[in-house]
């Protein structure tokens, strides 16, 4: 309660005026404003957060607890009401900033900034609030929130998130996440470029990923897909993308599923692994070992033609030499002799010469490649052959509508057409019109000769492993030295190409050369 008591006086008589007044309810608003004031007190004082206040001239107003620890820490001086907050002595720069700040604030304006103290690598978030009286700003209430350990982690995020990228870039490996909701799969640098895509177009869907893939993997690659999403089980598996400058590239992809707390599949995430380089190392090994074995093959043969072919006519030179040494031979039989001795001498140079032509053939290219036309090529062999041709009726048909030119040796490419030809001719049924069908086709990539025939075919079960060797011969009645196919394999094979046979009885043959397109 409250009362008050006053004197008076009433028809000149003296007495005293008294009030009483409930004040309970009074008294529980100014409780209530001191609890209220003790718990802001409390909560602003021990807070890590600054907070203060300052007037149009930059004077202190008010302050916490924390703000008067850190001053009087770095500077060394008790601040208190009334002080000039740039008395503190801040280092020009940012003396600068913070007055640039307040005249901000002192404008009207509520923001935020960051700052950073780089002598003890520490950042933090600085709020102003112009205080304001009506509509007339009178000071700036100013709120510090020190944000060293979140900015230290974006700094550790961005660190690591660069190892990845560096990481990624040197294995040459992206990664990739796929929302099953949106159907928006988002693709991290390294993949972007893995496809030859911008890294601005790292949002694919599932159907421009497949998009990308080989024809030839693209049904192994959805049935791969279609068998995952059914069981839930992780999928890994090559395959090949065509980028959309045309350049081909071997992929090594892996992902996992994404499963909500129910096991429902909600996403998808994985990685592409770009190894073409690999696959290429990988078909050179590859190649180099078939061309050990090839050379390996051609040791054993040169072999046996040195051990077999030089043998006989050194043989036959060393017993003829010797019997001329015998001085009761008649002079006929010396002729005799010596026309025997002369027969070996030049089966020997004529196997030197064979040998060294295919060592030439074979030890390397000196000749300038250049654009040959097949069809102009077959008619200087025809021109070449043309009394055989109208003698023996024989027909050369071609077809090279799907190529026509070839940049390669010509002199290479003669060899090989001449004696593919001529072994038609030669190899041809009797008393049945010889037809030669040439054809040029690209196939997977691949330029594709073929020489066709109806001639009198090969048995290939029981020849078929001898059909390129030196000195091979199929049919003895017709003449010859097994030297023509040796030579094709050997200039196929030196212009980067592949030479294989079909053939039968009877029935004909036919050749297939392949070059890389």
């Amino acid at each position: 309660m409250s009362l008050s008591v006053s004197p008076s006086k009433i028809d000149g008589e003296t007495c005293f005026i008294g009030f009483i007044r409930d004040t309970s309810e009074k008294r529980a608003i100014e409780k209530q404003r001191e609890f209220d004031k003790n718990n802001l007190n409390a909560l602003i004082n021990n807070t890590t957060d600054l907070m203060w206040s300052v007037d149009l001239n930059t004077r202190l107003i008010t302050f916490n607890k924390p703000f008067f620890n850190l001053i009087k820490l770095w500077s060394g001086k008790e601040f208190t009401q009334g002080d000039d907050i740039f008395s503190a002595g801040f280092p020009p720069d940012q003396t600068s900033r913070f007055k640039s700040n307040y005249k901000r604030a002192f404008a009207g304006e509520t923001f935020t900034t960051t700052e950073h103290t780089e002598s003890v690598e520490s950042w933090s978030e600085i709020s102003y609030y112009p205080i304001r009286k009506g509509d007339e700003v009178i000071g700036v209430a100013c709120h510090s929130h020190d944000i060293t350990h979140r900015k230290k982690n974006e700094q550790n995020l961005k660190r690591s998130e660069k190892r990845l990228k560096e990481a990624q870039e040197i294995a040459h490996l992206g990664s990739w996440v796929l929302n099953f909701s949106t159907n928006k799969g988002t693709w991290s640098e390294e993949c972007c470029k893995i496809y030859g895509l911008p890294k601005e177009e790292c949002i694919q869907t599932h159907e421009s990923w497949l998009a990308f893939i080989h024809p030839d993997d693209l049904k192994h690659v959805q049935g791969e897909s279609k068998r995952s999403r059914k069981t839930l089980s992780d999928m890994a598996l090559s395959h090949r993308i065509i980028l959309k400058n045309g350049a081909i590239k071997h992929i090594f992809s892996k992902s996992k599923f994404e499963l909500d707390k129910k096991g429902n599949a909600v996403g998808l995430y994985g990685i592409a692994h770009d190894v073409t380089a690999r696959k290429h190392a990988e078909a050179e090994r590859e190649k180099m070992t078939e061309d050990l074995i090839q050379r390996n093959k051609e040791l054993e043969q040169f072999a046996y033609i040195i051990s077999h072919n030089l043998r006989a006519p050194v043989a036959n030179i060393l017993g003829t030499t010797s019997l001329l040494n015998d001085t009761e031979l008649s002079e006929e039989e010396k002729t005799i002799f010596r026309r025997g001795l002369n027969e070996s001498v030049m089966g020997l140079d004529n196997v030197i010469k064979d040998l060294n032509h295919i060592l030439e053939t074979k030890r390397g290219i000196n000749e300038i490649k250049g654009r040959v036309c097949l069809s102009e090529l077959v008619n200087d062999i025809k021109m070449s052959i043309k009394n055989l041709i109208d003698t023996d009726h024989i027909t050369i048909a071609c077809d090279f509508k799907a190529i026509d030119e070839l940049l390669t040796l010509k002199s290479y490419l003669y060899s090989i057409f001449y004696n593919l030809i001529f072994n038609s001719v030669k190899f041809r049924k009797p008393q049945v019109p010889c037809i030669i069908t040439i054809k040029s086709q690209i196939i997977k990539n691949k330029i594709v000769l073929t020489f066709t025939d109806n001639g009198l075919g090969i048995d290939l079960q029981k020849q078929g492993d001898q059909i390129f060797g030196m000195y091979k011969r199929f049919h003895t009645n017709i003449e010859g030295k097994g030297m023509g196919l040796f030579m094709v394999k050997t200039q196929v094979e030196t212009l980067g190409g592949k030479i294989s046979v079909t053939s039968e009885v009877d029935s004909g043959t036919a050749f297939k050369i392949e070059f890389e397109l």
